[in-house]
């Protein structure tokens, strides 16, 4: 870079510092003043509902029965993010700006967060800046031109939260984003033989880009080639890893939990009763995760097969799966754990072999028939006199549906994406917190795959496997609860997913079976229930197919839109009402309790 284009540079600067210098002179800006948060059911109302101070700037008055009133910030300086308070909720900002005569100002202002927030600003009353949130936006500095007035003049900003940590920022100088700008001001405003290398270097860079052409252009290319870069690193999968300090920090036992009463010290280790470690390995994860895996080690083969236990059982071999230890409770069949657990060890920790193990023992295949007999002797069969009988889980009970009705997709390999399937809507973009976060339903056989594929947003678990007990994954759940309420039965009943397969499975029924009313009743509990229908339930589920398709029979509309609830369409071949009917005796089969039950 040759003088003269240093000079230029400086020119241009020293203009720019020079505006920037007589403005401050031109006006007096007082110190700020805060008053909130304003709390609000939602992100959007907080952005849209007028609070007091958009009103009236009363700087005496108090809200929310004294609880809210303009505080002074004398300590909060330009040009430096400022943090607030407030989930969901707006803060509004104040300063009183004093010019000697009308003119234009130009400042930058954002909401700095990891995401942008809303923000509202007003002069002397007049709205100039309404920036409402539009996704999950990065944190960016607006620039905003108003004009003053002689004298005094009102400004007044809105901050809105739309979730987590958030502050404000305002400058007549550069944006938040931009630190290169102010190295270039201030290296520009030196005189030339007093700049240091990074200065220089600086400006020079500075000064290419604004003049070269070429550069601008390959400038350009290196854009895109990074942003293509990025799209491709976001495609890659990513695992989290940890890394041991590379100087071991030391750790203190901490008397009675305070962390500032340290007492004695201690190391890395395992518990004396256990094998110990194997002399001279470095102490870290991979030694005890070798540990954990040796064959001598005699509790994790013991506690894995206990989970495999409780799998097929409902309960563990020691019920309380999730302690061990002394005041955990004993197992119900001791030489049974130790036997499952050498051979679990022996054979090379293969899950597939054990699980097939306890599936084809005679322990596991029996009836699960109630028997009187065993109702004081054994409630809850803990001596394994009878085969075990248990509601599926969430997952299961999604799946199974799908598998009945023939939706369920079985034809790609496993592993793959996340897939969201159906969910009522509107529920992630009301409890979102960091930013509107929008549920984009998947679509075709996406919607079929097996629940394990379900995406899963720990602040908004799936609301339907929530409902049938499934865990929100805050915390390892050992055991999870099972339970029976209303509230599932109207979800099997009126839920799309459900009703969807019903229609499916109803379409089965009617091309599949033969022509007569029971000869598709009998197919649809065989495929449902691997049985026929014993007369009761025939003559029932007749009597009900009848009541159904007389319903039916003078209401098309109704029998249309039944028809058309789910993404997957209606074989136009059948007849609606035909199918409608169908449908109500599938879905009548498909909530029995039995379809629900492993027994």
């Amino acid at each position: 870079m040759t003088h003269d284009g240093l000079d230029e540079a400086q020119a241009e600067w020293e203009g720019e510092l020079a505006r920037i210098h007589r403005t401050r002179r031109e006006l007096e800006l007082k110190e700020w003043s805060m008053i909130g948060p304003f709390i609000a059911q939602s992100a959007e109302e907080a952005f849209t509902q007028s609070f007091p101070p958009e009103s009236e700037l009363d700087f005496s008055k108090s809200y929310q029965d004294g609880k809210l009133s303009w505080n002074a910030r004398p300590e909060w300086k330009d040009g430096k993010a400022q943090p607030l308070l407030g989930n969901k909720a707006a803060t509004y900002l104040h300063r009183r700006i004093l010019a000697e005569s009308a003119r234009k100002l130009k400042f930058f202002v954002a909401t700095n967060a990891p995401y942008a927030d809303g923000l509202k600003v007003w002069l002397n009353g007049r709205l100039v800046l309404a920036k409402a949130v539009e996704g999950c936006e990065p944190a960016k500095s607006i620039e905003v031109q108003v004009d003053l007035r002689s004298g005094a003049n009102d400004l007044l900003l809105k901050a809105v939260n739309y979730g987590g940590g958030y502050g404000f920022y305002f400058s007549l100088d550069a944006p938040l984003e931009d630190k290169a700008l102010m190295q270039v001001m201030a290296a520009a405003a030196k005189p030339l033989l007093e700049r240091d290398g990074a200065e220089k270097t600086a400006l020079r860079h500075w000064f290419r880009q604004k003049n070269s052409p070429r550069l601008q252009a390959l400038g350009r290319q290196l854009s895109q080639l990074r942003k293509e870069k990025e799209e491709l690193e976001q495609d890659i999968p990513t695992v989290r890893v940890m890394e041991d300090m590379e100087y071991r920090r030391p750790t203190h036992v901490l008397v009675r939990g305070d962390y500032r009463s340290k007492g004695e010290r201690v190391s890395a280790g395992v518990p004396e009763f256990l094998p110990s470690l194997p002399p001279g390995e470095k102490v870290d994860r991979l030694a005890l995760a070798r540990w954990l895996v040796d064959p001598g080690h005699p509790l994790v083969g013991r506690v894995a097969v206990n989970r495999f236990w409780q799998l097929f059982f409902g309960t563990g071999i020691v019920q309380t799966a999730n302690e061990f230890g002394t005041q955990g409770e004993p197992p119900s069949h001791p030489g049974l754990l130790d036997w499952l657990a050498r051979e679990f060890v022996d054979g090379g920790w293969d899950v597939q072999s054990m699980l097939k193990t306890i599936a084809m023992s005679a322990t596991y295949r029996q009836s699960s028939r109630f028997r009187p007999d065993l109702l004081s002797r054994d409630p809850a069969n803990r001596l394994l006199a009878k085969g075990p009988r248990l509601r599926l889980p969430a997952e299961a009970i999604r799946d199974n549906v799908l598998a009945i009705s023939g939706l369920l997709d079985r034809d790609r390999p496993p592993g793959g994406p996340s897939v969201y399937p159906y969910q009522p809507p509107g529920l992630w973009e009301n409890k979102a917190f960091y930013c509107r976060t929008k549920y984009e339903q998947s679509e075709g056989e996406d919607l079929y795959r097996r629940s394990l594929y379900t995406f899963w947003k720990r602040s908004v678990p799936n609301p339907i496997l929530q409902t049938f007990d499934a865990p929100d994954r805050e915390v390892c759940t050992v055991s999870r609860e099972r339970t029976v309420t209303p509230l599932q039965a109207l979800i099997t009943l009126n839920e799309t997913t459900y009703v969807e397969a019903a229609r499916i499975f109803a379409q089965r029924i009617l091309k599949e079976a033969g022509p007569s009313v029971r000869e598709r009743i009998r197919f649809a509990y065989r495929t449902a229930l691997a049985r026929p229908p014993g007369p009761e339930e025939e003559k029932i589920t007749e009597r009900t197919f009848h009541r159904i398709f007389d319903t039916y029979r003078g209401e098309a509309a109704k029998a249309q839109q039944l028809a058309s609830i789910g993404e997957s369409p209606a074989d136009a071949d059948l007849e609606v009402t035909q199918l409608a009917a169908w449908t109500g005796v599938a879905k009548l089969i498909l909530n029995l309790d039995e379809t629900m039950t492993k027994e």
